[in-house]
């Protein structure tokens, strides 16, 4: 069974401001400010590895690598927790 992968929505940008690393999305009403995320360094790695190609145990290897992380299946709960915060929220979505 081929593990799910998923990909960002082409109309979410990433950006580091002041510190923070906030998802804007490029559509509807851009002075909604509700409508801008900010996440912390693991949610930001987490983002630049959603391709559409790489499986999510990929992602959560790579994330306690990056971040030395000493319980694995801690990080892997925590990356799909986060994932799955971004499909409801509409900014990324699961590839076929």
């Amino acid at each position: 069974m081929k593990e799910k992968t998923y990909d960002k929505r082409p109309d979410i940008i990433f950006r580091e401001v002041a510190g923070e690393n906030l998802l804007v999305p490029i559509r509807g009403d851009l002075a909604d400010m509700r409508r801008i995320f900010s996440i912390n360094a693991v949610g930001g790695c987490v983002w630049e590895l959603l391709d559409g190609q790489r499986s999510m145990k990929r992602i959560v290897e790579a994330v306690c690598d990056r971040f030395d992380a000493p319980d694995p299946d801690q990080v892997k709960a925590d990356v799909l927790a986060f994932v799955s915060g971004l499909l409801e929220a509409q900014l990324a979505f699961e590839v076929d």
